[in-house]
């Protein structure tokens, strides 16, 4: 398989997409659903698909959110960081992953499976191997496609 970005950056990617939600959420109080309609329709939503290594690599998840919403400097606010790690962290770690694997745009993806269904795996996947939460959006993902046709 053809991957949009070769595997030495995956761990990047997952690191900011979480960090990218986790402080959309918790530092700029946006609800998970409606900052991620917001990145599904930026520029960068299809950069990051692509593998653009500036959006993936070239800054961390904070200021990709901040370049999403397009924040001016003076409005910026510092982000939080936890050591524990949110469901919305992990939505977007497990995410960034999906869409590595699968080679779909975020857009496809959240056509099959909406980001609060990615959200709601964490328990109890957060705890599980990878592969037990990506097979599982994998079959998420063919039920779409049925209940579709």
């Amino acid at each position: 398989m053809i991957y949009a970005y070769d595997k030495v950056y995956l761990r990047i990617a997952q690191r900011s997409l979480g960090e990218m939600l986790s402080y959309a959420v918790y530092d700029l109080g946006y609800e998970l659903e409606d900052y991620y309609k917001i990145f599904l329709q930026s520029k960068y939503s299809m950069r990051f698909s692509k593998g653009d290594l500036f959006v993936i690599t070239g800054m961390s998840g904070a200021e990709l959110a901040i370049r999403v919403l397009d924040i001016p400097d003076d409005d910026i606010i510092m982000p939080s960081y936890n050591t524990a790690k949110s469901q919305e962290y992990w939505t977007g770690w497990i995410l960034a992953y999906y869409q590595w694997e699968n080679c779909k745009t975020f857009e496809m993806i959240d056509k099959e499976i909406p980001i609060c269904k990615i959200r709601n795996m964490y328990n109890p996947y957060h705890e599980m191997d990878i592969s037990s939460a990506i097979l599982k959006l994998r079959d998420m993902s063919q039920v779409a496609k049925v209940v579709v046709l």
